[in-house]
């Protein structure tokens, strides 16, 4: 569950919809960029825009749980799910679980799985 993205809605922060669109926009950077069609390079590139999320979408924490659930949720289909982009979900998970990205967020990233039902795929990797 977005908790803190939830918070802000409830508070009627306008600029939550700025913070999710600028999360879009690293992600097209990072999806983008040739570090993107290796593991060990995304695992760099994602340690390093960690930050840029934290600073570019709201704050640490809001930021943190953004960068997950962009991550996963823009490959998500409502349709179809994650058939068409299931290997890149996948390579983002995986890049995220092995970076040093922060312990929140590895925990948002697991979350984001659950919530958009890529965890349903675990026997197709």
């Amino acid at each position: 569950m977005p908790k803190f993205t939830i918070r802000e809605l409830i508070k009627q922060n306008e600029n939550i919809i700025q913070y999710y669109k600028n999360g879009l926009i690293l992600w097209n950077e990072i999806k983008n960029s040739p570090e993107f069609e290796n593991i060990e390079s995304l695992i760099k590139k994602l340690e390093e825009m960690q930050s840029r999320f934290e600073s570019e979408c709201g704050g640490k924490y809001l930021g943190r749980e953004i960068m997950a659930f962009v991550g996963i949720g823009q490959f998500s289909n409502e349709l179809i799910g994650f058939d068409i982009d299931y290997e890149d979900a996948i390579k983002v998970k995986n890049a995220i679980e092995q970076s040093y990205c922060s312990i929140e967020v590895k925990w948002y990233i697991e979350n984001a799985i659950k919530h958009f039902g890529l965890d349903e795929n675990k026997n197709n990797e």
